[in-house]
Order: C-alpha cells, then structure tokens, then sequence
C-alpha cells in the first residue's frame, strides 16, 4: 500500500497506445474486448479481482496464454449463430499491465509477465518526492510520446519481429524478454547493455541475482543444501547420512527446522577431496517449525513439482520403514528448477 502502484499506471498508460484503465473486469470481458480492439489494457486494485480464487479461471487463461503471439493465444466459444451455436475463435494477444497488493496473482500468472515490486517511501523520499500531476506534467509526457513515435517511424515494418538477438535468459524468460531485446538493440547506446541487466536480474541469472519468488522454489533451494551436505558426509555417528535408497522425510525437516546448524557452515569436503560450497539456509524455515511438517513438506513438493514421496523400509540403517524421497527423484528436480 502507497507505493506509488497507480502513480506508475498513470504516467505509462499516458505513454502506451490505445491504453484502457479499469478497476476491476472480468475474464469474458477481457477476452472479447482483447479480441475486438486490442488495447494497452491497465487493470488497478487487482487484489479485490480475485485472479487467485474460484471464479478467475477465465482471466489467469487469458494472461497465461495471451502474453505471446501465435496459436497458443486462440481462444475458441461457442456462440449465438443463425439457427444454431457457432464457434468463434477469439485472440487474446496483448498487454495488460495489473497492479495490486500483496501477492495477487498466481505463479503461473506473473511468470508470464515483468514483475516489479514496489515499496512506499521512506521519509527521506517523501521529503523531496514530487508528486505527479497528470494535467501538469502532459507536457513532459507529451515529449517522451514524441520521441517515442521518432523512434518508431524511423523503423521499416517487420524490423523488430525478424531481428535475430542475443538472448542472455532461456526458456519462458527469453519469450518475454526477446521483443524488449530487439528494441533495445535498434536504440543503441546503452539501451542494449541496460535491458540485458534488467533481464539478468529479474529472471536470477547467475549466483548474485538468483532470487526465489515463492514459497515452493525457496523450499526446493535449501532442500538441495541439505542434500549435499547429507551426501558428502558419511559419519558413523550420524546414521541419517547412511543414504541407501533415499532420504527421510523427517531427516530433511530435521535440517530445514534448525539453519543455524554447524555442518552447514564448517567447510564441506567430499570423497574426492573437493571443496563444496552450500548455500545458506533461509532461516524463515526455523520460525516455521510448526507449519512446515511432513504433510506440508509432502504437499508442497507434490504440488509444485509433481515429486512423490515413497515408503521403503531400508532408506534408514536401522530398518525401519520410513517415508522419503528417493535421490534420483532429487537430483533430477534439481536440476530442473534451480
């Protein structure tokens, strides 16, 4: 709250073609009025819309689907035809920028668009901020706009579409990212190296600017810490480092209750002499002892990754039959997310 979401709105959507702002609209609208005119739409208060709940299936398909152009951007509905329903095939390519409170969007939402998080100001800030006014500061705008439509006129049509790129980020993240790298690109100066940065940083790339949006790939990060401490340690008196088909589940929940434990900060050394390095535990999990159990756990690597648990009854030296996760099942989801 107060950090400026709408003030943001305001001046881009003064600076976007054809821009739209509303409060609040729902699914069916937003796809037809998507397919009829193609707005820049701006949608405000998204936390009251419900994207996340029963009910919003319709709009989280038109964001998840309509960020890209292509096939995957139809929608097919049935409708009133002469005598008989018709299908109708409805394009829901386009922007749509959402602000809102708090995390009010699912996953798979924001990881098909740019996420940007806002703070309110700080005294400090709030002693020098000028505030904006939409009817005083038209003129300034006025001038980006200009200089915007210069930029643009200058282009042959297809200049950006066709234009092969470097793409510093893989997979969902070069999709969003390829067309911003383009423009850059044909902007020159510092454009270039800026919007490569920009990339960088908001899809995690490299050790420094890795961040975990969620819950779920947080959990999946500190999960890995404990798995290579566990591998690379084979001491008598800890029998839970004794691995044979997989790792307990109550092992793994041991370590994530208590990230203050010596083993992960004392240097690590493995068979072959090789120094490991681990990443720290977030100590959130500590606090979380009493929600984060077995079942949870068991849920959240279920949920998000589609992992299963397993029941064998010589994953523990001493025989007993104990749920866990098998190692391969492990090292392949790590593989895959981190």
């Amino acid at each position: 709250m107060n950090s400026g979401k709408t003030t943001v709105q305001d001046i881009t959507r003064m600076m976007s073609r054809d821009s739209l702002a509303a409060s609040n609209v729902t699914g069916a609208a937003l796809f037809r009025l998507i397919d009829a005119k193609h707005p820049t739409i701006f949608i405000d208060e998204a936390d009251n819309s419900n994207l996340d709940a029963e009910g919003g299936e319709v709009f989280r398909a038109v964001m998840t689907s309509g960020f890209k152009r292509g096939a995957s951007s139809n929608f097919i509905r049935s409708v009133q035809g002469k005598g008989d329903f018709v299908p109708k095939v409805y394009n829901v390519f386009g922007l749509v920028c959402i602000a809102g409170n708090g995390k009010f969007a699912p996953e798979t939402v924001l990881s098909r668009g740019f996420v940007i998080p806002l703070l309110p100001r700080t005294a400090a800030e709030e002693a020098v901020a000028e505030e904006f006014d939409e009817e005083y500061h038209e003129g300034l705008l006025d001038e980006v706009r200009g200089r915007f439509d210069t930029f643009v006129a200058a282009m042959e049509p297809g200049t950006v579409r066709g234009r092969e790129v470097e793409c510093t980020v893989g997979g969902r993240n070069a999709q969003k990212w390829r067309f911003l790298l383009r423009i850059a690109d044909l902007a020159g100066g510092e454009w270039p190296r800026r919007t490569r940065e920009a990339a960088e940083y908001l899809c995690g790339v490299g050790k420094e600017s890795k961040e975990y949006a969620n819950e779920a790939t947080l959990l999946l990060r500190d999960l890995r810490t404990v798995f290579v401490y566990l591998l690379a340690t084979d001491e008598p008196q800890n029998p839970d480092a004794k691995l044979r088909e997989g790792i307990p589940t109550r092992t793994l929940l041991s370590y994530l209750h208590q990230p203050d434990h010596p083993d992960f900060t004392r240097p690590l050394v493995n068979s072959k002499g090789e120094l490991v390095e681990l990443p720290p535990v977030d100590p959130c999990w500590a606090s979380k002892s009493d929600e984060l159990d077995d079942n949870r756990l068991t849920r959240i690597l279920r949920e998000s990754f589609a992992i299963h648990s397993s029941k064998k009854r010589n994953m523990y030296p001493d025989g007993k039959q104990l749920r866990g996760y098998a190692v391969a099942d492990l090292v392949d989801l790590f593989g895959r997310f981190l």
